[in-house]
């Protein structure tokens, strides 16, 4: 189940020696959960030792629960976060963060849409900096984000369908304007620390938490790398985060952040703490050596990672 790129990796660092959290968080996902819990074990028990995958229950009305129930009583690993109803992604996020018990973090979306083939390298650069966060890519030649939304292969290297690339871009530009924090990319998943997470209590109450914990952290200072972690378009069930109510809703949300500690909020002193791997220079040796592989990714033609036994296994019907 595993591919050979996170193969090679695990084969070169060994296995990683801290104990490790991977978040996830669903709702109504009965078509995607089994294979997910799938991928996530097979990931996990080749990445350490010390491992626990917690999943938040978002209210799940469908066979959701029952599927969750059944994985956990075969896999002592699993942890899951049940909420009486549906409270959005944001209270799922801080549930997540509240509950994991492992020193170390990662996030994957129960759509498996980010490419985690280097999770054991993102793991190995926590040795020298506070997070490590994932960048969609543009495509080659590409110059802006605007052009990459004309083009279908760039609106898909970003998200499922146009619409959702013309909401993501849209998310991207009204959180810059207001918050300034120079990212490449703000809804991407992170690589952490649990002391970290625990560092900035969570105010959003929609999607807007993720980039919440990478700007606070950014404005305080702390270092932070880009990698290039591509998207893969969701091959099943359907994604809720480009339905008009909820863009609504999220654009609300990014705004009351701003009104309540946004505005406020300090440039970090200093050196600048975000790091890119277009500025090799920036990274010290050991740094640069762990980052080899990726650089090769910067310009490299938007392709998805290739499908797994799970991914196959997702798109059969259930029984």
């Amino acid at each position: 189940m595993l591919d050979e790129i996170t193969r090679r990796d695990i084969a070169e660092l060994g296995k990683f020696p801290g104990s490790v959290t991977l978040l996830s968080w669903v709702y109504n996902e009965e078509a995607l959960i089994e294979a997910h819990l799938q991928r996530c074990f097979a990931l996990m028990s080749a990445l350490c030792d010390d491992f626990e995958v917690l999943v938040v229950d978002d209210g799940s009305r469908d066979a959701t629960p029952r599927i969750l129930a059944e994985f956990a009583r075969a896999h002592p690993q699993l942890r899951v976060v049940t909420h009486a109803r549906n409270r959005n992604v944001g209270v799922a996020v801080d549930s997540a963060f509240n509950a994991m018990s492992k020193e170390y973090f990662f996030v994957q979306t129960v759509d498996w849409s980010y490419d985690l083939r280097h999770a054991r390298r993102f793991l190995a650069l926590l040795a020298h900096f506070d997070l490590v966060k994932g960048m969609r890519q543009r495509p080659p030649g590409t110059r802006s984000r605007l052009a990459q939304l004309l083009s279908s292969q760039g609106s898909r290297a970003r998200s499922d369908t146009r619409w959702a690339a013309l909401v993501s871009l849209s998310n991207f530009y009204l959180i810059r304007l207001l918050f300034g924090a120079p990212f490449e990319d703000y809804q991407n998943i992170v690589f952490g620390r649990h002391a970290t997470a625990q560092r900035y209590p969570r105010v959003s109450r929609g999607a807007f938490a993720n980039p919440e914990l990478v700007i606070r952290a950014y404005s305080d200072g702390l270092r932070i790398l880009e990698v290039p972690i591509g998207f893969t378009p969701r091959r099943q069930g359907k994604g809720k985060g480009a339905r008009p109510l909820f863009v609504l809703r999220s654009a609300l949300d990014v705004l009351r952040c701003w009104l309540l500690w946004g505005w406020r909020l300090p440039r970090p002193r200093g050196a600048d703490p975000l790091y890119r791997l277009s500025q090799p220079q920036r990274l010290d040796a050991a740094a640069r050596a762990l980052c080899a592989p990726l650089f090769a990714q910067l310009n490299a033609p938007l392709t998805p990672p290739p499908r797994s036994t799970a991914d196959r296994a997702a798109r059969a019907p259930r029984q």
